[in-house]
């Protein structure tokens, strides 16, 4: 699964983290919610060591694509039921 060149520039990368960190923290908590909210918030701090030290354009592609990946899965996972949103906002937030 290719990435384009606009997908990795870092600040599309953090926005596209951003949208599935919202939709992750918006749903109740499950396997699968910690399981997405571990990813991504790894991805973030790698996303923050790269202010530190820029990162290479391989290491760009390759956290683009699994930014992509998991901002796809969290979308399905919605779509099919099995990440369900909170039902009062804000409850379950981190």
């Amino acid at each position: 699964m290719g990435v384009d060149a606009a997908a990795t520039r870092p600040e599309q990368i953090e926005a596209t983290l951003r949208l599935a960190l919202g939709f992750i923290r918006a749903a109740t908590p499950s396997p699968r919610a910690r399981e997405y909210k571990a990813k991504a918030e790894s991805y973030r701090l790698t996303i923050e060591r790269w202010k530190m030290s820029p990162p290479t354009e391989a290491q760009r592609v390759a956290l683009g694509e699994l930014v992509k990946e998991l901002h796809e899965a969290v979308l399905a996972s919605a779509r099919r039921g099995s990440l369900r949103a909170l039902a009062r906002s804000g409850e379950g937030q981190s």
